[in-house]
């Protein structure tokens, strides 16, 4: 996809910047309908005082994807809040597919269940912390 050159070939850059666009109008309706769990996991991320974005849109090597959570430099964190729609087959399916191609691009990722995060969220703050201070 890169030329000799090593610069992006022009069909490839207007796709990409569409890409670009669409994730950032999705995001934008992801940020308004954020689930309690989500927004219960963000509480967390303001106290501990994390670099965070939520609804972070990713270039996976294939198409592009929106991440619950992405804790910014220095670490590459990523954090999926799921519900009972993530217990699908054909949603499991999409979610290992795109949590494997985050992680080989250098990714940690992490998932928590909308339960474990409203019933504990204690534990949850505490795990976070672990796996930070492991990176």
């Amino acid at each position: 996809m890169i030329s000799k050159e090593g610069s992006i070939p022009q069909k490839a850059l207007i796709r990409r910047q569409l890409h670009a666009r669409l994730i950032r109008i999705y995001r934008r309706g992801l940020l308004k309908r954020m689930t309690d769990a989500e927004s219960c996991f963000e509480q967390i991320l303001k106290k501990l005082k994390l670099n965070y974005m939520a609804q972070a849109g990713f270039f996976t090597p294939r198409s592009f994807c929106i991440v619950d959570f992405y804790i910014k430099a220095p670490v590459k964190l990523i954090v999926e809040i799921n519900g009972e729609d993530h217990h699908q087959k054909s949603r499991l399916k999409r979610d290992i597919r795109k949590l494997r191609s985050l992680r080989r691009q250098g990714y940690r990722v992490v998932v928590f269940s909308n339960e474990q995060v409203i019933a504990e969220p204690d534990e949850v703050e505490q795990r976070l912390c672990r796996i930070l201070k492991e990176m």
